[in-house]
């Protein structure tokens, strides 16, 4: 192999440049209407949607801004990405995927418009997911069935511009690449013009919220706001419990030079481990970049051998190159397949949270919807610009809670039909009350099916059902004076001594 990784920089392309000056610190005590932590694109992008739609707004970040995931990419703007969508069409309706098209078209169109006012160069590119073996081919092909069911306008072919053989290709035209880092400083350089501070290398600590205001405590002070975005690649705060709901995953990249002619559009392997393919034009002439052996962050040993591999297989396959670059970039795949955006805990929109992109940077988080009724202040409505897309998953829906118990004989001890019987605390037995209480699914004991019960102390169960009765028979008081109503509720009137002390009333309704 002619490839020589001794000689390449540990250390992103896209941020191997000079930097601008940072930002001075905020002044402490300031307030303003919003708050985003991270200065990568989510949050760059959404102070600036919130800046045109007039409120006042400050961005930090612990590091420089764009350094972490945006700085990190391969740097592609498509609508095809790799396997992801038969993963979401596996566990949602189709109009779910439909929707999360939309959405990252939406996203491109902005990204696009973007660069186009800002002067960010933008290569205009067929992307491609593509399987080298049987299992890879099977995976395309239910990629490429949802990518259609979708609305996208995919094709599908045998052969393909890479320097070894494929079993098949999905492609999809007029996406794009570029430098996400050109990007970002564009960002932070219209933000600042717009009297938006960008203050880099602050962290924050704290976020607090109170009677109106959200305390906002980073390395040098503090600042109050009424709405705080957290654009950071997880959550920061411990709320939420993402943690639980987001896996970190982690992928290496390589960027070479002198390749002869590197292969024209993007490439994603549907096979593991995935492969990613572009080239980059610079001035001195184009790098190809390889990107994959992804793997959740910690498992999976140690990840030098996955630089060397990866190191290998780019030298065997593209020869005569010499690796400029290599680094590690690191991404959150939500559980549930599906972006996490809204706010940070349910029925608060006072912290929102945008994540879990699994490595493909949609843009709903940029939404101009304006709604004074959540904002009085007149700062747009950032709980409606970070909303989540589509239902719950169909695994995961939970059933409706049933409002009738079924014995299983069909007929209770007075010969009245039980199937309309309302559920009732008295129908289940004391043992199970506080599971009862909790219980808030079908298989909790509120809503366990159970047959006639048995005869408690020579009690018929005509009438042992009733736990009244059974209780009488336990502490040896007499039988009530009145029968169990078929109707379930006993008749109006004076009730029992023997009831009072017990305190149950008998019958299913008590």
């Amino acid at each position: 192999m002619t490839a020589k990784p001794v000689t390449a920089k540990h250390a992103s392309l896209w941020l191997d440049r000079p930097r601008p000056a940072a930002n001075p610190p905020i002044p402490d005590g300031s307030r303003v209407d919003v708050v985003v932590i991270g200065a990568g694109l989510t949050g760059l992008c959404t102070a600036l949607e919130l800046s045109r739609s007039g409120a006042t707004v400050a961005v930090l970040d612990a590091r420089r801004a764009g350094s972490v995931t945006t700085g990190r990419t391969t740097g592609k703007i498509s609508l095809l990405q790799g396997t992801k969508l038969s993963q979401i069409a596996a566990r949602y309706p189709r109009d779910v995927v439909r929707a999360y098209v939309d959405a990252n078209r939406n996203g491109r169109r902005r990204l696009l418009d973007l660069c186009r006012s800002f002067g960010v160069p933008v290569q205009i590119e067929t992307a491609y997911t593509y399987a080298t073996t049987p299992g890879g081919t099977a995976a395309l092909a239910d990629e490429f069935e949802a990518a259609s069911g979708a609305g996208l306008d995919v094709g599908w072919n045998d052969f393909s511009d890479l320097p070894f053989p494929v079993t098949g290709a999905i492609a999809l035209a007029e996406q794009a690449q570029f430098d996400p880092v050109d990007l970002v400083e564009a960002l932070v350089h219209a933000l600042r013009e717009r009297g938006v501070p960008v203050v880099e290398n602050t962290r924050v600590r704290i976020v607090s919220r109170g009677l109106g205001r959200t305390a906002v405590h980073h390395a040098g002070g503090s600042l109050t706001a009424d709405r705080v975005v957290l654009a950071t690649g997880t959550p920061i705060l411990d709320r939420g419990s993402f943690f639980a709901r987001l896996e970190p995953r982690r992928s290496y990249c390589l960027a070479v030079a002198g390749v002869d002619r590197p292969p024209r559009g993007m490439y994603l392997s549907a096979d593991s481990p995935t492969r990613s393919l572009r080239y980059v034009p610079t001035a001195d002439g184009e790098l190809l970049v390889v990107g994959g052996n992804g793997h959740t962050v910690g498992r999976g040993g140690a990840t030098k051998p996955r630089v060397a591999d990866l190191i290998d297989w780019t030298g065997r396959h593209f020869p005569g190159g010499d690796v400029t670059h290599m680094w590690s970039a690191q991404d959150y795949h939500s559980t549930d397949e599906m972006p996490l955006v809204g706010g940070v805990l349910p029925g608060d929109d006072r912290i929102l949270v945008a994540s879990g992109y699994d490595k493909w940077d949609d843009e709903r988080r940029c939404g101009r919807r304006h709604d004074r009724r959540t904002n009085p202040r007149g700062a747009p409505g950032v709980g409606e610009a970070l909303r989540p897309v589509g239902p719950e998953p169909r695994s995961e829906k939970r059933r409706a809670h049933p409002r009738t118990q079924r014995c299983s004989s069909g007929r209770d001890g007075q010969g009245v039909d039980s199937a309309a019987r309302p559920i009732s605390l008295v129908d289940t037995p004391r043992r199970h009350w506080p599971r009862a209480r909790r219980g808030s699914g079908p298989r909790s004991g509120l809503h366990r099916r159970r047959p006639d019960p048995p005869s408690v102390r020579g009690v018929p169960s005509s009438r042992g059902h009733c736990p009244l009765e059974r209780r009488r028979t336990q502490l040896g008081l007499p039988a009530a004076r009145f029968p169990v109503h078929p109707g379930g509720t006993p008749p109006r009137g004076p009730r029992d001594p023997g009831s009072e002390r017990i305190g149950l009333r008998c019958g299913p309704s008590g």
